[in-house]
């Protein structure tokens, strides 16, 4: 018999679903306020990153160590994850983040769809519900996610400013 212990969470963070109409999918969002976040009017940049359900934790918690030794500023971290185990995201990876055409042996790739999805769905309702400053987005992914950073930063420069 499996023992059974309570889930653990990331201190000031949260999760939300939110469903894009331009991939027709729901995502899991995650985002890690700063300390001082609910007492102070401050803004603060964000930074986006695919692949939530893998590493948004470890990435939510070192920009958080960072921010606290003044390398770089107190930040909103944003994952965007799926609704599945993250061992099983392969499919909607490949489908996200690969760019239509880009490889011959996967035809299916639709990262245009998804960045739509980032750009006029993801960031309005980032930049309405919380205090981030909307002149400085950031943006982080390792492997496919980073294909896609590639691929923002060719057809969608003003997305992110780093």
């Amino acid at each position: 018999m499996a023992v059974q212990h309570p889930q653990v969470t990331i201190q000031d963070t949260e999760r939300h679903r939110l469903f894009s109409s331009y991939v027709d999918q729901e995502y899991n969002i995650l985002v890690a306020l700063p300390p001082g976040y609910a007492d102070s009017d401050k803004t603060y940049p964000t930074l986006y990153t695919t692949d939530g359900d893998l590493i948004f934790g470890g990435l939510a918690q070192i920009a958080r160590l960072v921010a606290f030794g003044k390398t770089i500023p107190q930040l909103v971290v944003v994952g965007i994850g799926y609704p599945v185990h993250w061992t099983k995201t392969s499919p909607y990876r490949e489908r996200d983040y690969i760019p239509e055409g880009w490889r011959q042996d996967h035809p299916s790739g639709r990262a245009e769809n998804f960045l739509r999805f980032v750009c006029e769905e993801l960031i309005p309702w980032v930049e309405t519900g919380y205090r981030v400053d909307p002149k400085d987005r950031c943006y982080i992914g390792d492997s496919l996610g980073g294909l896609l950073g590639l691929y923002a930063l060719l057809t969608h420069p003003e997305t992110f400013s780093r």
